[in-house]
């Protein structure tokens, strides 16, 4: 933190300390405008409407007819009191008959069931409608991180310039450069850890002893350990960001280029690059190699992402990462590379009519033919899903933080994703209890089935329905005349 700079509010101050002021409170600060995003949103189920819309049809229906044929009743029963109510009797019986009262009650259970078997499935269901919405689901927007990958740092081969190291003894080194705790580490440091122990007890660790440790710091940029081993000596040890680390090298001007080289190829293909180098006694360093890190795709991923597509969802990665991380994580995943920054759909058009000639897209044609974007906020995740149900998509979006909740809240299935916070979980539709993709696409053929039946049994009751109202309007309006003989007719009494 430097003068000027802003903390979020529950931040944890690692060391140093300074004085501050509070410059915002209530519903203008970070968590303060999300919660008023989340306010802002009304949403009602479409399931919901459709079978309103279903009941006040027939309902209007059925009253028209009724009306017809309690006329037809009057004009033929006659006009005294007993005949008016013997009429309006059978008018009343024939409107309460033909209103589907128990449809919306049938359609509830079924669904209550469904949602029962959706928990079965890892997914539990805090809004019923939300299982027709994720049968009818057209996009599923997905947080990258923990969700599409591992949310689990790991090595990839590292890159050496020192003959004299090899891999292991390159990750074993970087580990001595990290701050020896038994819980709250980072999650670098974590993986760097628990790759050296692979290969080396914690006993011949401890052997190396770290009289001094710099931690990492923004400004350097790197950490920095002091080690002092029985028969190795005295040496130091840093890791961190490769310029800095290059410019503590002796031999800067022989590896630089070929570092620089390795480094912009790895951050194309969204790797983040550490470099290490060690000292020898006389503190003189010299640059030993360069670990590269990556969040690796789950392995159900890709296999999952296939079948959401064979059932007619396209699947959009929304991550803030940078983008090179977003793309090749995409290409890992065979899901499209057409990842945009989120600068460039804010710089979007609002309509065609700004690039007449050069062919560019709205922000609306941007979206929906996106892959994914990256580096993006929560307003954006909001704007992104709003813009796709203006295009008339159902949407599907996931995310696990206080500031998804608005995006969770505006789509038409929010989805708190495990471990998700209190907040997403409260704005969510489907809280999921198990990490990863498959999921959901588990839950989406799980109400589909239990779509199927509700909408069979409406299918059936309003066939009923009508069937009832027009039986008694034909059978009234045009009078049939009666056909049986009288000893006919005698069998058909009572």
């Amino acid at each position: 933190m430097r003068r000027g700079d802003t903390a979020k509010m529950g931040s944890t101050v690692r060391r140093g300390e300074m004085d501050a002021i509070v410059s915002k409170t209530g519903e203008h600060t970070f968590f303060g405008r999300a919660a008023g995003m989340v306010a802002e949103v009304e949403q009602t189920g479409r399931f919901q409407k459709v079978l309103f819309n279903v009941m006040i049809f027939l309902m209007g229906l059925a009253t028209v007819l009724v009306i017809v044929i309690l006329g037809i009743l009057l004009s033929d029963n006659g006009t005294s009191s007993g005949e008016i109510l013997t009429s309006i009797g059978t008018a009343v019986v024939l409107l309460i008959a033909s209103i589907p009262i128990a449809m919306q009650v049938v359609a509830t259970v079924t669904m209550a069931v469904g949602a029962n078997l959706l928990a079965s499935k890892k997914a539990i269901v805090a809004r019923l409608s939300a299982i027709e919405e994720l049968a009818g689901m057209h996009t599923l927007c997905s947080d990258k991180t923990g969700t599409l990958t591992l949310n689990q740092l790991q090595l990839d081969k590292p890159i050496l310039f020192n003959e004299n190291i090899n891999g292991d003894r390159l990750f074993f080194l970087s580990a001595l450069a990290a701050k020896r705790l038994d819980e709250g580490q980072d999650a670098i440091d974590t993986c760097i850890m628990n790759k050296a122990l692979e290969k080396i007890s914690k006993c011949e660790m401890e052997k190396y002893e770290q009289v001094d440790f710099i931690p990492f710091d923004p400004a350097i940029k790197r950490t920095e350990a002091t080690i002092v081993h029985p028969k190795e000596g005295k040496f130091k040890v840093t890791k961190g960001a490769a310029p800095q680390i290059l410019e503590l090298c002796e031999d800067r001007a022989r590896v630089e280029q070929k570092v620089m080289n390795n480094v912009n190829n790895l951050a194309d293909r969204g790797y983040r690059a550490l470099g290490v180098a060690v000292s020898d006694g006389e503190g003189v360093f010299k640059f030993a190699g360069i670990l590269s890190l990556f969040d690796p795709p789950r392995v159900d991923t890709k296999a999952t992402i296939e079948r959401a597509q064979k059932l007619g969802v396209q699947v959009k990665m929304i991550t803030g990462d940078h983008t090179a991380i977003a793309i090749e994580t995409a290409r890992r995943l065979g899901m499209g590379t057409t990842i945009h920054s989120v600068n460039a759909m804010r710089e979007a058009p609002d309509t065609e009519e700004a690039f007449p000639s050069e062919g560019q897209n709205n922000k609306e044609d941007m979206i929906l033919a996106a892959d994914g974007f990256a580096e993006v906020l929560p307003e954006d995740k909001y704007k992104i899903v709003e813009v796709l149900q203006m295009c008339g998509q159902i949407v599907g979006m996931t995310g696990d933080g206080v500031n998804d909740a608005p995006a969770l809240k505006k789509a038409e299935i929010g989805i708190a994703v495990q471990g998700a916070t209190d907040a997403a979980r409260a704005a969510a539709d489907i809280v999921l209890t198990e990490p990863g993709l498959s999921v959901i696409i588990d839950a989406m053929i799980m109400s589909r089935k239990i779509f199927q039946r509700v909408r069979n049994y409406c299918i059936y009751r309003i066939a009923g329905t009508i069937q009832l109202i027009f039986f008694f309007f034909v059978a009234i309006f045009f009078r049939p005349e009666n056909s049986f003989s009288d000893t006919s007719e005698k069998n058909f009494r009572l």
